[in-house]
């Protein structure tokens, strides 16, 4: 109580346009910060007592539809609502896995090259990525040939990368020379992308990303031909 009354003596002060001590706006500063902690916490507990805990939202995990539609669209992670990749797919994927070797400087075969890991995206992936180099740092089973480059960079979306001409392109260049290596070294690339505050109604916002996605992997296509 006698904090509280402290804090509306300092604030009638201020209001009269009195001059407030360093301490005391210190002080304010500090009764503010509780009161809106006490705001927040307040929001939470009402939050918590109109949402009790359950164990499903009663939707379906996409990955989960099988041959049910979600508003006309189907899901899984291939084709026909399947989680698992077709067979030339898989073939193809694993036939360009098995084509990785260390590369030189100019992209040729050699024992003394690189193979460049590059990631792509906004911040969330760069955050990830971040997260990902210091656990790949303490294990000591990669191949000491590899090199991982974090290319992503926060608040540059799909809708950024999906242009060639995109700034964000000039800094992941940047950032390669930064660790000796070049584009000709680069043989795989992380993508983790989304674009911000979505305003259309589904799908059409869907369907620009996919637009966007597709752009970004052409774009990467063209630089990184390895």
């Amino acid at each position: 109580m006698a904090d509280r009354q402290r804090f509306e003596q300092i604030k009638a002060r201020h209001d009269r346009g009195e001059a407030i001590s360093p301490e005391d706006q210190r002080f304010a500063q500090d009764i503010m910060a509780r009161m809106r902690q006490a705001d927040a916490a307040a929001q939470n507990s009402e939050y918590a007592r109109t949402h009790p805990p359950r164990e499903s939202t009663g939707l379906i995990p996409l990955p989960d539809l099988a041959t049910v539609l979600y508003q006309g669209e189907p899901g899984g992670l291939y084709p026909e609502g399947r989680n698992t990749p077709p067979p030339a797919h898989l073939a193809a994927g694993l036939a360009l896995a098995k084509g990785i070797v260390p590369l030189d400087q100019a992209g040729n075969p050699a024992a003394g090259g690189r193979i460049v890991f590059l990631t792509i995206g906004m911040s969330n992936t760069t955050q990830e990525t971040q997260a990902f180099l210091k656990l790949a740092a303490a294990d000591r089973s990669l191949n000491p040939k590899l090199t991982l480059v974090d290319g992503a960079q926060g608040s540059q979306i799909a809708r950024i990368t999906a242009n060639p001409a995109a700034n964000f392109w000039q800094v992941v260049e940047q950032r390669l020379a930064a660790e000796h290596a070049t584009p000709a070294q680069v043989q795989v690339v992380w993508v983790k992308q989304a674009n911000a505050g979505p305003t259309a109604p589904f799908p059409v916002e869907a369907r620009r990303l996919q637009a966007d996605l597709v752009a970004t992997l052409r774009n990467l296509h063209d630089r990184y031909r390895n």
